[in-house]
């Protein structure tokens, strides 16, 4: 008896691509396919166990195959995927007769982040433009948020399809200064980084210090409207506090 965690991408991969090139002009959507695919190591494996992580790598391999695969689309309606290969007829009906609880997407993100999966860390949903972290900073998870923001370098700036940033989709006032804390300490990398290549007599005035003065002013004025409501946010509950 055997389950499917321990399969890699490539096997993922392989059985996916041998579906879809035996099924040319033919659209399924991720559950369909997910089917099909488990169905094809059936034939060697005695399966009785089908792993969130092994649901997890399938999406993965799916959604990544058109950057791989330029005759195969992948597109996204209504949070669910739809693949399919050497694709003519453009009328396609993207409804599908069910819908299920197929794989919480907080376990996948946390897959994700977990591993350190770089390729999946600036994936940009093609549903609604978000990052990964404009769906890890929305969610209730504050313990794991903390740990993404403390581990991983964040685009703050990064807009999904609504023109909101990460930052916009925070709704814990906790998260919100623990995110200031990130910002400051940037601030004071970026600020001590410049201050080390100006002593440093080899460096031309022209070359990395100024265009790292450029970027820490860039990153100052676009950010400049969120830090000023952080403060006054921060000062409030200052003077809440001593009331």
């Amino acid at each position: 008896m055997a389950d499917l965690q321990n399969i890699t991408y490539d096997e993922i991969n392989i059985k996916l691509l041998i579906i879809l090139y035996a099924n040319e002009n033919k659209l399924f959507d991720q559950y369909t396919l997910f089917n099909m695919t488990v169905d094809k190591f059936r034939t060697s494996q005695n399966i009785n166990y089908i792993s969130p992580e092994f649901k997890s790598k399938f999406l993965l391999v799916l959604r990544s195959l058109m950057s791989k695969n330029k005759d195969i689309i992948v597109t996204k309606k209504n949070n669910v995927y739809y693949v399919g290969y050497e694709m003519i007829n453009t009328d396609i009906d993207y409804t599908i007769n069910y819908s299920e609880h197929w794989l919480d997407k907080k376990f996948l993100n946390e897959y994700i982040i977990n591993y350190n999966l770089e390729d999946e860390l600036t994936y940009v949903d093609p549903e609604n433009g978000n990052t990964i972290f404009h769906d890890i900073l929305s969610s209730n998870n504050n313990s794991f948020i903390e740990k993404v923001i403390k581990t991983f370098d964040i685009d703050y700036n990064s807009k999904n399809n609504n023109d909101k940033t990460p930052i916009e989709c925070v709704n814990d006032l906790k998260i919100t200064l623990f995110i200031i804390n990130d910002l400051n300490c940037r601030l004071y990398s970026m600020d001590k980084r410049i201050t080390k290549l100006e002593s440093t007599n080899y460096v031309s005035e022209t070359s990395i210090v100024t265009f790292l003065k450029l970027k820490f002013i860039i990153f100052i004025n676009s950010n400049f409207n969120y830090l000023l409501t952080l403060v006054l946010l921060l000062f409030a509950i200052i003077v809440y506090k001593l009331i």
